[in-house]
Parts: structure tokens; C-alpha cells; sequence
């Protein structure tokens, strides 16, 4: 699967973002499923916070306070 989308990585890093639109179908009158997030353990989190400082130095995403 890598192979067949390997041409929309640049290895650039976050600095190229391509991406390619898809259609989700729904069905008429359905629900969204709600389910509570699980936690993540400590390593995991560590992980996501690491993600998070790389993209707001590269300018990917930014602060909010809402």
C-alpha cells in the first residue's frame, strides 16, 4: 500500500502537505457512534506532545485559547 502512495510523500518533513479528497457516504437518518476517548499511557502521551511541538514550530498549526 506504502508503494502505491509513495509519490504523495516528499520527505520533506511537514513542510509539503499533498493530500486526496474522499467521499464518505452516509445513510440517510444515521447517528454519529459516541464513544469516550480512551486514555493514552505515558509514553504515548509523551509522543503526542512531542508531535505537537514539532507543528507549531513548522508553522502547521497554531495556538488557540477557546
Amino acid at each position: 500500500m506504502l508503494d502505491q502512495t509513495k509519490d504523495m510523500w516528499t520527505g520533506q518533513g511537514l513542510a509539503v502537505i499533498k493530500f486526496t479528497q474522499r467521499r464518505i457516504n452516509l445513510n440517510a437518518g444515521a447517528w454519529p457512534v459516541r464513544i469516550a476517548p480512551r486514555r493514552a499511557g505515558h509514553a504515548a502521551r509523551e509522543d503526542e506532545t512531542d508531535e505537537v511541538w514539532q507543528q507549531l514550530k513548522a508553522d502547521v498549526i497554531e495556538s488557540t485559547s477557546s
